[in-house]
């Protein structure tokens, strides 16, 4: 595959001096050099800068990135779990007299499939209270701005309960992505004035965590654990200031939130 610009071109000369041995192994172009075939950066090294313009520009790579994500969804819609699965694996459901077999996607991008992939995603987020997935909901926001782009006017953008706000309010405040990813959480839920959710294990024993926000506008933290039908709240922390939830979250779970708390220790 040649390279797309000028830039990347010359990023892939480095990658190549890099597997070569001339220079250090380090950075972005290290990983790659560690990472990628010979041939395939050889290929990009190797692009001629005729007619190459000397960056991709933003907007395209948006658009590039959106494509893969439809063509992911699509996938994912139409992927069969019935009987034995797909290439011998089990599904999902109760075995039937043949397999579902996966659509084949066919290539083009027009405002029909993006309707049916951001009506897929609009129910999934719907279904799991809009905070389950924060990946989710920037998929949704980036494939409705081109979506309108393009000229689309069937699909509106929902707009956020009370509830909902202030459960994504403290997802941000806790991390965001970061700290989903930290902590292995999921299940994560709207209360009537807060945030629930499920995290990994630890050496707590933790199993669910509940934040509410209260009057006096500060959190209270409820640490569960949940074996069961045995539910027993192991601490319950009141008077929480938001600058204060990740290292209460922290004391109580033995879990960082972040790489950048795990340096600082």
């Amino acid at each position: 595959m040649p390279a797309s610009s000028k830039a990347q071109q010359r990023f892939f000369g480095v990658v190549k001096a890099m597997q070569k041995g001339d220079i250090p192994k380090t950075g972005k172009a290290g990983k790659i050099a560690k990472t990628m075939s010979k041939k395939d950066v050889d290929d990009f090294a190797s692009t001629k800068h005729k007619g190459k313009p000397e960056k991709v520009k933003r907007e395209m790579k948006v658009r590039n990135l959106i494509k893969k994500m439809v063509r992911e969804e699509l996938a994912k819609m139409n992927e069969g779990t019935c009987g034995n699965g797909e290439n011998g694996q089990i599904g999902e459901e109760p075995e039937g007299p043949h397999l579902i077999k996966k659509k084949k996607i066919k290539e083009g991008f027009d405002l029909k499939k993006l309707e049916i992939v951001i009506k897929s995603i609009q129910k999934k987020i719907a279904k799991q209270g809009r905070v389950t997935n924060a990946r989710d909901e920037e998929h949704l926001k980036q494939l409705i701005k081109v979506y309108k782009d393009m000229g689309g006017r069937k699909i509106k953008e929902g707009k956020l309960t009370e509830s909902q706000r202030v459960a994504k309010t403290i997802l941000q405040q806790l991390g965001g992505n970061k700290f989903i990813a930290m902590t292995g959480a999921k299940n994560l839920g709207h209360t009537n004035k807060g945030l629930q959710m499920k995290i990994g294990k630890n050496a707590k024993g933790i199993t669910h965590v509940i934040i509410n926000l209260k009057a006096s506008d500060t959190y209270e933290m409820e640490f569960i654990k949940l074996r069961g039908s045995s539910r027993k709240v192991i601490k319950k922390v009141k008077g929480v200031y938001n600058d204060m939830l990740q290292k209460i979250f922290t004391k109580y779970t033995g879990m960082r939130t972040s790489l950048w708390l795990i340096w600082k220790i």
